[in-house]
């Protein structure tokens, strides 16, 4: 990387004496750029948190705005990003754009909120920024504290009338990202608030799905499955394009918590996809790489799972056992089949 100019380097060193001295010695320009997101003296200040340095820049007509950066930041949003509430001050009182937005969409007060700076969005909130503005993703406040699982910014956002129920351009809820990110108090909060439990996504993903499929392993109680079940999630719901149902997704997740609740809650152990998949299905073919799934096996044939299930094209257990040398299933498959007194019909597997 070449070397920073030296009036930057001095703003990034917080030098103060020298960025006055190379200031008064001769015109100095004060918009070049420098760094991987092309910034300008005035984003180096109002990054690093030097007030000092901020007015000085300020003083001799530094622009307090610039669309040349990589990203589209502007200054305010490199205070915002840092949580930095003098820059921020000082910026707005020199006719900074409290809304301007970077390449994605993002104003300072979304910047703040990722961050997880809650001075630094009252200030801006005080000051006029848009609680419900949202990104080019559809990204509001409320998605991102949520998807943070930061719960201290949702209630203060919640608490100055953010909308906590907006769909992003994908049909995502706060609710759904808080629950993928495994977040339990933000899932709980979002519940008592009125959140939808059932908003599904423009692809079907619904919050109960999500909780079935990104259970931590943590999550040794299925808690956050628990809450969502709680508030009358439907456990029937479909994924637009598989007909998946939760049960699914827990399957191939491997909580097996979880896929207690959701049997327990009324979820169909033989119910199948557009396919012909069923859970049982499900957890042996697409099982994660970590998932107990013997484990899910064995749970779900002891409540009524079909070992004989097949999907469309008429692949069964079986054959997924012996393409994979899974000679643990093979031979749990074998001793259920006889065990029932059904004929194995190895021929169509093989």
């Amino acid at each position: 990387m070449a070397p920073y100019p030296p009036l930057i380097q001095a703003v990034r060193s917080n030098d103060a004496p020298t960025v006055r001295k190379l200031l008064t010695r001769k015109p100095y320009p004060l918009d070049e750029t420098a760094g991987r997101n092309a910034w300008t003296p005035l984003h180096f200040a109002a990054y690093y948190q030097n007030r000092a340095i901020l007015q000085l820049l300020l003083s001799k007509n530094a622009p307090i705005s610039t669309k040349e950066t990589k990203d589209g930041f502007e200054p305010l949003h490199k205070a915002a990003e840092r949580g930095n509430i003098d820059a921020i001050k000082i910026l707005l009182d020199n006719g900074a754009d409290i809304e301007a937005t970077s390449n994605a969409g993002s104003t300072p007060l979304l910047v703040a909120v990722k961050f997880g700076f809650v001075p630094a969005v009252r200030e801006l909130l005080f000051r006029g920024a848009d609680i419900n503005v949202y990104d080019s993703t559809g990204r509001s406040v409320a998605h991102i504290a949520a998807e943070r699982g930061n719960l201290e910014m949702l209630e203060f956002l919640h608490a100055n009338n953010a909308w906590i129920d907006l769909a992003n351009v994908n049909g995502r809820t706060p609710l759904y990202l808080a629950v993928k990110g495994g977040h339990e108090s933000v899932v709980k909060y979002l519940l008592d608030n009125g959140a939808d439990v059932n908003a599904a996504g423009d692809d079907g993903w619904t919050p109960v799905h999500a909780a079935g499929y990104y259970s931590k392993p943590e999550d040794e109680e299925g808690d956050i499955m628990m809450l969502l079940l709680e508030a009358d999630a439907d456990v029937k719901a479909e994924i637009t394009s598989t007909g998946y149902m939760p049960l699914h997704k827990a399957a191939e997740g491997g909580n097996l918590e979880v896929l207690r609740w959701l049997v327990n809650a009324g979820a169909e152990v033989n119910g199948k996809s557009k396919r012909g998949h069923t859970p049982l299905y499900a957890a042996v073919r697409f099982g994660k790489e970590r998932a107990p799934v013997m484990e899910i096996v064995k749970f779900l044939v002891g409540k009524g799972a079909d070992v004989g299930v097949r999907d469309q094209f008429g692949m069964g257990l079986v054959s997924i056992a012996k393409q994979r040398r899974w000679k643990e299933l093979m031979e749990f498959l074998d001793t259920q089949v006889q065990g029932r007194g059904s004929p194995v019909q190895y021929e169509k597997d093989s």
